[in-house]
């Protein structure tokens, strides 16, 4: 019995790790939002000062889970992974799609290429800036580069792309070719409990 109960714990160490690895290898400073482009959306949750364990949000995210993904119609959200590691907890969840995330964590998004923007009319009608400082001109990325992806999300967080970021718009500030930050980035006081910004932030990447 000990034997077989030191190698699930093994696995469940070797498959946060892995889950890990596949948004970049590295603990995120803050809860951090993932984008590829491929479209797949992942998150960590990070809360640096819980009042609770990680089986009890364990538990608590794996019940909320059920619950959405029995009540909506081809819904896709996992929890990958839930650990502590030096008094700070980590969830790292997947979602089937943008609609997903937007049903289950009760915030607004979307994430598609332009065109689908287009076609969904979620082209923003503002200016985006690159991170030079540059205009940057929608119109021409979408007539030469209908691939490209565009994320908007009303969220305070941090976003990490696949690819290069070519602008941002509204709450976002880019701070790397490949991240930025929404609102102000803090989660809040618990980080598993997002906050809404007041208005949607927008990046566009490669």
């Amino acid at each position: 019995m000990k034997l077989c109960r030191k190698i699930c714990v093994c696995l469940l160490l070797i498959t946060s790790l892995l889950s890990l690895s596949a948004c970049g290898g590295e603990r995120p400073e803050a809860t951090t939002v993932y984008v590829d482009k491929k479209g797949n959306l992942k998150q960590i949750l990070v809360d640096p000062a819980p009042d609770y364990s990680p089986g009890e949000l364990q538990t608590y995210t794996e019940d909320r889970i059920a619950a959405y993904n029995k009540a909506h119609t081809d819904a896709d959200v996992q929890l990958n992974s839930c650990t502590e590691e030096e008094g700070v907890i980590y969830a790292e969840l997947s979602y089937g799609s943008f609609e997903d995330y937007t049903g289950f964590n009760s915030m607004d998004c979307f994430l598609g290429t332009l065109e689908e923007a287009q076609t969904a009319g979620m082209i923003p009608e503002e200016q985006l800036i690159a991170a030079g400082g540059e205009a940057v001109d929608i119109a021409a990325l979408l007539a030469e580069h209908p691939e490209y992806h565009i994320l908007s999300l009303s969220e305070h967080t941090l976003v990490q792309t696949e690819t290069a970021i070519l602008g941002s718009g509204g709450t976002v500030v880019i701070t790397g070719e490949t991240t930025a930050v929404f609102g102000d980035g803090d989660a809040g006081t618990s980080g598993y409990y997002p906050r809404k910004t007041e208005a949607a932030g927008w990046l566009i990447f490669e």
